[in-house]
């Protein structure tokens, strides 16, 4: 792939999308009376110019709920953020968040997902535009079936028992059509495209197109894997009031690579309604339609093709200092809950405190996974502030096709007995498990110095596995108690632009997925330059430092069934990233592993690449 060539593609089919402006001219009729009306009055001329300026309908927000900040654990990337981060995939985004563990089958392509407080198998929760993406052939989602193009938002919420993260679509907010374009290639064969296409005046709507790719060949050349997408959103609008969307995603990772080969494609179709009644509440309609195929199974060659829906309805209501949400889902398709439910409430006195409050319920043919939380912080006194939050609950982790096969066989892993694996079984439909979470704490920011810090308790029955390709053969491992803490501080330099960022977080002992000890920290630098803002740098040189990790794995050596725990080695990677803006064009250089650590392991036997330099564009024009 020559990034060159599609780009220039990208370019001309922007510049030919352009035609939504052109017609928006004034008809000749106007453009004739003008010139001839030398001595045409001034209110005249300015009433034809308000006749032309076109409005942007634009879809009612919906409230978020919790707010942004690291009391409450709730981290967001805007579309800036986006245009400027290091990370080239979703699961890279999610993990810049503190306490949040990275999990990749190898390089791009490979499956992969991210982790928080050992909670793998039902701990992750991923919405798109409202549309829960649940997980088809596996614990959690599979994050390389999720692209960056045509994302306007992303948010990540990291609980307790589960990470919740919501992702947005961009949709046209000037009247001119815009084209964004990312070009990148760089070592291992390793080359990115994304396009996003917007234009607000397309067959009386709103028209969106995202195209997404990613690919390489991995560490030796010898592990190709890609990942390539498309999005397509069309709105049509009522003012700012409401109305109606119609989105089609369809997300296709490949990977070569011994034991992981495979080819799933997950197309998810969705139609959505909003409408916002008076000043304060909003109604929010979702149904859509989900598949995941493939022409082979990634263990036994075997076809693959399965499909879910679901309806959702929900509504949101922020009036002054107060907010709330609450919404239901009705689901349908083998591993799904019957239906799901939700609803938030919080409150807001400036200056005194902030309260939260949640509940979540799942069920599975009347069996239930209910989850309660409730979190709080003070405001400023004299730059010190407190907050704290408590979650607790049961989450169910669903069975489909084959995940956890070894489940029934091995039941917890303090057992001594050998299962004989020959033995037919009835693989479990559901698993519970039950989690109380309490994180307590304090912030305190002078002079732009900002230190962060909170003690952290986990109580835990059993930890399952991801139930990805990576540890389908993977055991139920007895839970526990742990206890430890976190810790993040920005310090600002004397020199105007610079500062360090890091967090830390141990615990008194691990549990799987779930290491003693993760640290990062960054040398950050980021300025604007020139009176017309033109000029602007960002650079960040880091370092991010992971324990060895445990992984609940069953090996087969010679026919039996053994149930053991893996450790993976210390995972430490330096990297560094140079972005610079011209106006709207943004030039980046991207480094991974600086130190050339060869054992960088985030599951066993899948190497990352021991370094790897990347450069490109990230281009933004108005049609």
């Amino acid at each position: 792939m020559t990034p060159a060539r599609p780009a220039s593609i990208l370019v001309v089919w922007a510049l030919l999308g352009s035609g939504g402006i052109v017609a928006q001219e004034p008809p000749d009729s106007l453009r004739a009376q003008v010139p001839d009306s030398l001595v045409a009055p001034a209110d005249s001329l300015q009433e034809t110019a308000d006749s032309l300026v076109m409005v942007v309908d634009t879809f009612p927000d919906f409230p978020d709920g919790v707010s942004v900040g690291y009391a409450q654990a709730v981290w967001e990337w805007d579309s800036e953020a986006l245009m400027s981060t290091r990370a080239l995939t979703l699961s890279e985004l999610v993990s810049l968040a503190p306490g949040i563990n990275l999990i990749r089958g190898g390089d791009y392509g490979s499956p992969n997902t991210v982790v928080a407080f050992g909670a793998a198998g039902g701990g992750v929760r991923l919405y798109w535009d409202g549309f829960e993406m649940w997980p088809m052939d596996s614990g959690v989602p599979d994050l390389s079936r999720v692209g960056l193009a045509g994302l306007d938002r992303v948010r990540v919420e990291r609980r307790m028992g589960a990470i919740r993260i919501e992702i947005f679509s961009r949709q046209p907010l000037d009247p001119e059509p815009f084209t964004q374009v990312e070009v990148g290639t760089g070592d291992l064969r390793t080359n990115v495209l994304r396009g996003t296409f917007a234009n607000p005046h397309t067959l009386g709507g709103a028209l969106t197109v995202a195209l997404d790719r990613l690919d390489t060949r991995g560490p030796g050349l010898e592990e190709v894997g890609s990942v390539s997408g498309v999005t397509v959103r069309y709105g049509i609008h009522k003012g700012d009031r409401g109305g109606l969307v119609a989105e089609m995603r369809s997300y296709s990772p490949k990977i070569d690579v011994e034991g992981l080969t495979g080819d799933r494609t997950r197309s998810d179709v969705v139609l959505r309604g909003r409408w916002r009644l008076g000043e304060s509440l909003t109604l929010d309609g979702v149904y859509g339609t989900s598949s995941l195929s493939s022409p082979e199974d990634s263990e036994g060659n075997v076809e693959f093709d399965e499909s879910r829906r679901q309806f959702g309805l929900r509504a949101g209501l922020e009036r002054r200092r107060f907010w709330g949400t609450a919404g239901g889902r009705l689901l349908g398709g083998d591993g799904l809950p019957d239906w799901s439910a939700e609803a938030a409430v919080g409150g807001t006195w400036p200056g005194k405190i902030a309260v939260e409050a949640g509940w979540q319920q799942d069920n599975w043919d009347a069996q239930g996974a209910s989850v309660v939380r409730a979190s709080a912080r003070t405001g400023s006194f004299y730059g010190l502030s407190l907050f704290g939050s408590y979650e607790d609950g049961t989450w169910g982790v669903s069975d489909v096709h084959g995940f956890h096969q070894f489940q029934a066989l091995t039941q917890v892993l303090d057992t001594a007995t050998t299962p004989d694996p020959t033995e037919p079984i009835d693989p479990p439909t559901l698993r519970l498990t039950e989690r109380t979470g309490i994180r307590l704490g304090g912030s305190y920011e002078w002079r732009g110095i900002r230190v962060s810090g909170a003690w952290l308790s986990l109580e835990v029955d059993s930890l399952y596995p991801l139930g990805l390709a990576l540890d389908r053969s993977g055991v139920t491992v007895e839970g526990g108690e742990r206890t430890g803490y976190e810790i993040a501080a920005l310090i600002p330099a004397p020199w105007k632009g610079l500062s360090l960022e890091g967090a830390y977080q141990t615990w008194d002992e691990d549990f799987p997925y779930m290491p003693k000890t993760t640290w990062n920290a960054a040398l950050k630098y980021h300025d604007v330059f020139k009176e017309t803002g033109n000029l602007e740098l960002w650079a960040d040189l880091g370092v991010i430092n992971r324990d060895p990790m445990v992984i609940p794995l069953t090996e087969t050596p010679e026919g039996e069934v053994e149930s053991v725990l893996i450790t993976v080695a210390k995972y430490k990677e330096w990297y560094l990233m140079i972005q610079v803006r011209i106006v709207s064009v943004r030039i980046f250089v991207r480094f991974e592993n600086l130190a050339t650590k060869r054992d960088n392991f985030d599951f066993p036997d899948r190497i990352q690449p021991v370094a790897r330099s990347m450069y490109g564009i990230r281009w933004i024009l108005f049609n």
